[in-house]
């Protein structure tokens, strides 16, 4: 309880404590019920800082609160579910940084060349997802700003348009498939 109303605090919102529970909000009224994530799956936090323009995406509530507190960054939701430990079917998302950036990759050769060409450490497992279309989940889409140099990872289509339209980014693909938030 004393994390959720901290958390609430630094968000400026009462509705954290379902995410620092682990728990899917509630849809509002209106909005299509989004199914219950598979048992076993936590939330995969986004965050934004907008004074070094780059994303952060963690499993962990306690990095949200320390990147949040420490670094500068908001908060901008889940943009799914994941597993933090191996099961069937799923594969390492493997979490890498050069400079501000964090680049997420289920592909081992992807992650080698990127340390060993172009300059980003290897910070660990971010989570386990599915490298393929899996039954009730969602495609966890991948783009790049090469000015901002900025990864950006969405759910979401009209944001993958609007971020190429408006913003800069270009589209890199699929990342891996997800549970929805």
């Amino acid at each position: 309880m004393i994390v959720a109303t901290v958390a609430a605090l630094l968000l400026g919102t009462s509705t954290v404590s379902a995410h620092a529970a682990g728990q899917a909000a509630p849809a509002q009224h209106g909005q299509h019920a989004v199914p219950t994530p598979p048992a076993g799956t936590v939330a995969f936090y986004r965050l934004w800082n907008p004074t070094t323009e780059h994303h952060l995406y963690t499993t962990s509530w306690a990095e949200v609160l320390r990147s949040i507190q420490d670094l500068g960054f908001k908060y901008e939701g889940s943009v799914g579910y994941v597993y933090p430990t191996k099961v069937p079917g799923t594969v390492e998302l493997y979490r890498l940084r050069s400079g501000a950036d964090h680049l997420y990759t289920a592909s081992w050769e992807e992650m080698i060349e990127a340390i060993q060409h172009d300059g980003y450490k290897y910070e660990g497992v971010a989570a386990y997802v599915y490298p393929t279309k899996a039954a009730g989940t969602i495609e966890l889409y991948r783009l790049w700003h090469p000015i901002a140099q900025d990864h950006f990872y969405t759910q979401v289509w009209s944001e993958v348009i609007e971020s190429i339209q408006n913003n800069g980014y270009k589209y890199e693909g699929v990342a891996a498939y997800i549970f929805p938030a």
